[in-house]
C-alpha cells in the first residue's frame, strides 16, 4: 500500500511535467494540433499511463494481501507525503517554512494519519453488506 502511494505520487509529477511541456509547446507552435501531437508523443504521457497501471496492480495487491485497516492508511498517507517531497525538491515549489506554517502542516499531517487510522479500524466499517 505504501509503494502504491509512492508510485501514485509520481503520476502527479509526470502530469505536472506534461502540462509544463504542453504549455511550452503551445507558445512555440502556431497551431493547437501541432502542439497537441507533440504533447501526446512526449515521454510524460506514456509515463503516466505506465505509472497508473503499476499503481492499479499495487493497490489491488495491497487490498488483497492485508486487512484494509492496515493498507488504507498507508496508501492514503504515502501519496500526499511523497507528492509534497517531489513538489518541494524536484519542482522547487514554495512551502511555508515559518514556525507557524510548519506547525500547522505537522498538525495537519498528524490529524490525517490519526483520522484515517481510526476510520480504518472501525469494525465492519469497510465490510460489504450482503442481502
Amino acid at each position: 500500500a505504501t509503494a502504491a502511494g509512492l508510485v501514485n505520487s509520481l503520476a502527479a509529477a509526470f502530469t505536472k511535467s506534461a502540462a509544463h511541456h504542453f504549455s511550452q509547446l503551445n507558445a512555440l507552435h502556431s497551431g493547437i494540433f501541432s502542439s497537441l501531437s507533440h504533447a501526446v508523443w512526449s515521454w510524460q504521457i506514456p509515463a503516466v499511463v505506465v505509472d497508473y497501471c503499476i499503481v492499479l496492480l499495487l493497490v489491488q495487491s495491497a487490498f488483497q494481501g492485508e486487512q484494509i485497516g492496515w493498507s488504507l492508511p498507508a496508501l492514503t498517507v504515502a501519496n500526499p507525503a511523497a507528492s509534497l517531497f517531489i513538489g518541494a525538491y524536484l519542482f522547487h515549489e514554495n512551502l511555508n517554512t515559518s514556525p507557524i506554517g510548519l506547525a500547522i502542516q505537522a498538525i495537519s499531517i498528524g490529524v490525517i494519519v490519526i483520522g484515517i487510522t481510526i476510520l480504518a479500524k472501525i469494525p465492519g466499517h469497510f465490510e460489504s453488506k450482503s442481502t
